[in-house]
């Protein structure tokens, strides 16, 4: 299941339209809102507000008519998805982002029919991120998340079970089950692998280069200036260094805020080329990584290339890559020129991963062990 306009999303697949059931859901709560819900209560709620007041912390977020109406949404949302569980009657499903409202409502779904959800990390904060650091979770757990977080990293897993291992019952739990969507490009024998390497390959040996380096674009505000900056380092660096200029697949406005990157043409600076490959299959041939603040980062660690970050907020989201040496922090375009000259091939020393075929064994298990506790939950 997809939400979005599936005419238009460019990395859609053969996929059920959930907008059905999302827009349902928000209708259906729509109406209770107009009819006024009576057991649509927040016991304590005055308490809250003071705890959150006496920290300094700002309460304006936590307005009764916005909560209300999210908790509507997700409520009658999450029944849509049931009236699915129920004809499809799978033993597992996997979310992405389920702190969304339709992931909420999703994990609702899945926790009343005794269905084993699975949460897969998308990006690389892990368990950094805060949708994945609860410090008081009530015994029987809490409905709207996850039953199983499936994390990149051991640390990530290792950091997430130490609050589900406090519960009674096992309702929520941590695996280490890899970048799932790395593993076929860990395999030199794979055939999509191949088929790519062959690509880059092909364009490597046309025009010989002593260093490959990938840049991940982000077009976040306000960094105009670094990209403006990187421009002009690209455009008077050796012929024998090959820029691949890379921008996100998903960003409908591709080259917003970008400067005058994307502007430049020169034999060595690849960006329709560098754009038109997978992330990993480019990663599996690339000396270095830059970006301003990028998970892909982590990625690129776990194919044994260095990241450089253009920026140091970069600091606060990927901690563990710098203070491991994975990745490093250069904010500063002549000190990124004289790093960038002292380079060296990568050794492309991958990071061992989880063969995926026992990570999905062990959930088979780990679902009939949930259904049952889902059946005999006191």
């Amino acid at each position: 299941m997809q939400r979005g306009d599936l005419k238009t999303l460019s990395w859609a697949q053969p996929t059920f339209a959930a907008n059905t059931i999302v827009n349902w859901g928000e209708l259906q709560a729509f109406g209770r809102r107009v009819l006024g819900d009576p057991d649509m209560i927040f016991p304590e709620f005055n308490r809250l507000l003071a705890h959150v007041r006496q920290r300094g912390a700002s309460t304006k977020g936590l307005d009764q008519r916005v909560l209300r109406n999210k908790a509507m949404i997700v409520a009658a949302t999450a029944l849509g998805f049931e009236h699915v569980l129920k004809a499809v009657q799978p033993s597992m499903c996997f979310i992405v982002t389920y702190y969304l409202a339709m992931g909420h409502a999703l994990a609702l779904a899945c926790r009343r029919r005794g269905v084993l959800s699975v949460e897969l990390q998308r990006e690389g904060r892990g368990s950094r991120h805060e949708a994945y650091r609860w410090l008081a979770v009530p015994d029987e757990g809490y409905t709207l998340l996850p039953a199983v977080f499936w994390s990149w990293g051991e640390e990530d897993a290792d950091m997430i079970n130490g609050w589900t291992r406090t519960l009674s019952r096992p309702w929520h739990r941590a695996i280490h089950g890899g970048p799932p969507h790395l593993a076929s490009w860990f395999e030199d024998n794979n055939p999509r692998t191949q088929a790519y390497d062959a690509k880059i390959r092909e364009i490597r040996v046309s025009a010989p280069a002593e260093l490959e380096i990938l840049v991940a674009l982000q077009n976040h505000d306000g960094y105009v200036d670094v990209w403006n900056d990187l421009a002009a380092l690209i455009e008077r660096s050796p012929r024998e260094w090959r820029w691949w200029l890379r921008r996100h697949p998903r960003t409908a406005d591709a080259d917003r805020e970008l400067g005058r990157l994307t502007a430049i043409r020169r034999p060595n600076v690849l960006i329709e080329e560098a754009s038109a490959f997978p992330l990993p299959a480019l990663l599996r041939h690339m000396d270095v990584l830059l970006s301003v603040r990028s998970g892909a980062a982590v990625e690129a660690s776990a194919f044994g290339v260095p990241s450089i970050f253009l920026s140091g907020a970069a600091r606060e989201l990927f901690p563990d890559l710098v203070e491991t040496g994975k990745a490093e922090i250069v904010d500063d375009i002549r000190d990124l020129e004289a790093r960038l000259a002292s380079t060296r091939r990568a050794t492309g020393l991958r990071r061992a991963q989880p063969k995926l075929s026992d990570v999905l064994s062990g959930l088979d298990a780990v679902a009939s062990e949930y259904a049952a506790l889902c059946a005999n939950p006191s």
